[in-house]
């Protein structure tokens, strides 16, 4: 019998986006899953789309936007399936996608996470992601972006599956949630899937990478260029990443790196009178305490030592490592 997978679609403002991406999850060669849509709040009629055409969809409609985590909560909560996926609204699917994903995960029952080939919609001969790949200063990076495609592509561990498309078991989900939450509502948007990545492999789950499983994402197409917003929130959650999830001698080791990029950054964007270089700093210090008491419960249950994550720190030079983005 098939497991019920449990699909989880964030919309908001999708017009442009979110009837293809529900139509091509509605005919999947995969039947038994159900999908919940999570709107945050849109005001361009995404939401009336997905009610009007879609009505097998179950539909969450939040007044305001609440990110892409408490958003993404919101729907796992509801979920009936042996499986969840968290899925944003600018992808269009294979047909199999679900099919090929669902098949590997039940061959690999330990896993927990999995990633599937994320092409370039508007370039689908080149990867767009096929999970994430992590350096030591906690610079995350799409494993194979703008390579071109092969179809001789093996099944392989990755780090972690990137947000947009990630598949996870219901028991990794129940695993590694804190204080009711799987995504952490702290970050709001951003670095969310590295966070989760990590706590799931302090806690002993792994990721494959399934290349048969293939989508087709409009990159940036919902958050588009890096904007105030999206610095504020990169700052700040890639220090509330380290916070709660380095390896602390990996956090004394690379100190001197780590504070000397958040310094450059400081500066650079202090000179450029952006506010968001002041705002995110105040709020790493405002949230310290509580960051450092959900680092305590992932550090008090993890289940390997601290080498099975340091080999998937990345190294790379000290001044590309302080001057990159």
């Amino acid at each position: 019998m098939q497991p019920l997978v449990s699909v989880v679609v964030l919309n908001w403002n999708g017009k442009d986006h979110i009837e293809e991406c529900l139509g091509t999850l509605f005919k999947q060669s995969y039947k038994n899953y159900e999908v919940i849509v999570v709107d945050n709040g849109s005001e361009d009629g995404s939401n009336l789309t997905i009610k009007n055409k879609f009505p097998k969809a179950k539909l969450i409609e939040n007044s305001k936007n609440l990110g892409f985590c408490k958003a993404n909560n919101q729907g796992i909560k509801l979920t009936k399936g042996k499986y969840v996926i968290t899925l944003n609204n600018d992808t269009k699917l294979d047909k199999d996608w679900l099919k090929e994903l669902v098949k590997v995960a039940e061959e690999n029952p330990e896993t927990g996470m999995f990633s599937c080939k994320m092409l370039f919609y508007d370039k689908p001969s080149h990867i767009n992601s096929r999970g994430l790949k992590l350096y030591y200063d906690a610079k995350a990076v799409d494993e194979g972006f703008d390579t071109p495609d092969s179809e001789n592509e093996e099944i392989k561990e990755v780090f972690g599956p990137c947000g947009g498309a990630a598949f996870f078991s219901k028991e990794l989900i129940d695993d590694i949630s804190l204080d009711g939450e799987f995504y952490d509502e702290d970050f709001f948007i951003y670095s969310d899937d590295l966070d989760v990545s990590f706590r799931a492999r302090w806690r002993g789950w792994k990721c494959l990478y399934v290349p048969k499983s293939k989508l087709y994402h409009k990159f940036q197409g919902t958050t588009g260029k890096i904007s105030n917003f999206g610095l504020y929130y990169g700052i700040k959650n890639k220090m509330f990443f380290i916070i709660k999830n380095y390896p602390l001698t990996t956090m004394v080791r690379y100190s001197p790196v780590i504070v000397s990029r958040q310094l450059v950054s400081f500066i650079y964007y202090l000179l450029k009178l952006n506010p968001a270089a002041f705002k995110s700093r105040m709020m790493i210090l405002y949230k310290l305490p509580k960051m450092l008491r959900k680092r305590y419960k992932i550090q008090s249950t993890k289940k390997v030592p601290n080498k099975e994550l340091k080999k998937w720190l990345l190294s790379q030079s000290l001044l590309k490592s302080i001057f990159s983005s």
